[in-house]
């Protein structure tokens, strides 16, 4: 099963241990079966976010307990049938790929838009003056953000050392990360329940929280050196042959060249590069459910100089759960600093 260990209200990574399907680890399965335990809670987010509503709309919740299990709710009997409808007319009229989910009729609310809107578009007349744009390649907006950062300065950052401010819905927090990329990082929160600490070494990972250590399983080391990713001063490394799909999308109010790596057939990294400064300003992991697909989004923003590097102070983390939002502000950045690889290990 999948658990979020929370440190010093400061989540710092989803915990994946034996991925068992929902029927094995729940009662009262009656769709979805197959789905990995590890995809549950965040899938029936995205459901709640397609439809506007909370998961008490479904399920019963007697006083600080959630009972999954139970089916009082007329609303959970409709959203089973929704549920297997969608899967079915991916089936039946999609060779199976996941072109539909709930979003694409609900669009946040619970009713469904029925009416087109008047009066009607003339999309000949509009489409007509659109004037084309040019994208360019993968490789020259690559070299443009390598160039925007800093160039050879930002290649040559060995080790970082962030202090920020912390706000989740857990509560704030206050946070140091030191960094020895690719796979070496240290994380330590404190906050009003104490200190905590998260440490990657290599293919080992460990967290120590309220006194008890808890060595990472080998299977959450990947997704931890991706987070590696989001606090290097070089926050896209892969090889640009890997690069797919150029075009031009909005990152919040700002256009961006998005490029994406395609890591297999249900993962996709998709990266926004400014159009007008070439620095990076979203990173996002798309990862296809056989319900929906569930993205995990990282926002960089308001970047300073720091010793010739380019690198950013605000950096936003999201996933389709609310309460998974981290904003941390940081309030200061040093580079380049001794570091003993020592303190990365388990103590």
């Amino acid at each position: 099963m999948k658990i979020r260990i929370q440190i010093a209200a400061l989540l710092f990574a989803a915990v994946a241990f034996a991925d068992q399907p929902v029927e094995a680890t729940r009662k009262n399965i009656k769709a979805l079966q197959g789905l990995p335990e590890s995809q549950l809670f965040l899938a029936m987010n995205f459901i709640s976010d397609s439809l506007g509503v909370h998961c008490d709309y479904c399920h019963v919740k007697t006083g600080d307990k959630w009972e999954w299990a139970r089916d009082d709710k007329p609303p959970k009997a409709t959203g089973l049938r929704m549920i297997q409808m969608v899967l079915a007319i991916n089936k039946e009229h999609f060779d199976g790929n996941r072109k539909l989910t709930c979003y694409s009729c609900h669009r946040g609310s619970l009713q469904v838009a029925t009416l087109a809107p008047l009066p009607p578009h003339d999309f000949v007349k509009e489409r007509a003056l659109i004037v084309p744009r040019t994208v360019p390649p993968p490789a020259d907006v690559i070299a443009r953000y390598r160039s925007a950062i800093g160039g050879d300065a930002a290649s040559k950052v060995r080790t970082i050392v962030i202090n920020a401010a912390v706000a989740r819905e857990a509560g704030p927090s206050t946070v140091e990360i030191v960094l020895k990329p690719p796979d070496r990082m240290l994380i330590t929160a404190t906050s009003e329940k104490g200190v905590a600490k998260q440490g990657l070494a290599g293919t080992s990972g460990w967290v120590l929280s309220g006194g008890k250590l808890t060595v990472l399983p080998a299977e959450t080391i990947a997704a931890l050196r991706n987070n590696v990713a989001n606090f290097a001063a070089v926050k896209f490394t892969d090889d640009v042959s890997r690069l797919r799909n150029p075009r031009i999308e909005k990152a919040g109010d700002r256009e961006a060249y998005a490029v994406d790596v395609v890591d297999n057939a249900d993962t996709t990294r998709t990266y926004f590069f400014d159009i007008q400064t070439g620095l990076l300003l979203r990173r996002r992991i798309t990862t296809q459910t056989m319900i929906a697909p569930l993205s995990e989004q990282v926002d960089f923003d308001d970047y300073r100089d720091i010793s010739g590097v380019k690198l950013p102070f605000l950096i936003r983390s999201s996933d389709v759960a609310s309460y998974d939002t981290t904003t941390r502000t940081i309030t200061a950045i040093r580079t380049n600093v001794a570091v003993d690889d020592a303190i990365f290990n388990a103590p």
